[in-house]
């Protein structure tokens, strides 16, 4: 299952829960505050699955707009380096020729919109 159907299972799973325990933490005055009550929480969940993919699409952007960076690059366009994004947390690794194209890929990448840190995990060959 694709990562942003599993979140969204999650909030769903957690917003019937809710539906089904709000009666234990006290009881509505009728049927239909039962039902207000669980369909607000549910909705609370709706918004929490959404913010999650949307922050999900963000760092599937960042990650597109770095692998472009570093290939758009001179200097880097000839390496394999691999590039993963959570939370606008940049993660670089594979391997470069020298310590140059280390210091460069991580300054190319730092400076892509979106990107909030750079964790540099690239080897440098030989080395």
């Amino acid at each position: 299952m694709h990562p942003s159907g599993i979140i969204m299972f999650a909030g769903i799973a957690a917003g019937a829960m809710a539906l089904t325990a709000c009666g234990q933490s006290h009881k509505p005055a009728t049927a239909a505050d039962h039902f207000k009550q669980g369909a607000s929480e549910m909705a609370q969940g709706a918004k929490q699955v959404a913010t999650q993919v949307k922050a999900t699409a963000s760092d599937t952007a960042v990650t597109a707009r770095v692998k472009a960076n570093l290939a758009a690059n001179q200097g880097l366009a000839s390496f394999s380096i691999h590039v993963s994004t959570t939370n606008g947390i940049v993660t670089l690794s594979g391997h470069v020729d020298s310590e140059a194209a280390r210091k460069l890929a991580g300054q190319v990448a730092s400076k892509t919109d979106g990107v909030r840190v750079v964790v540099d995990d690239i080897s440098i060959k030989g080395g």
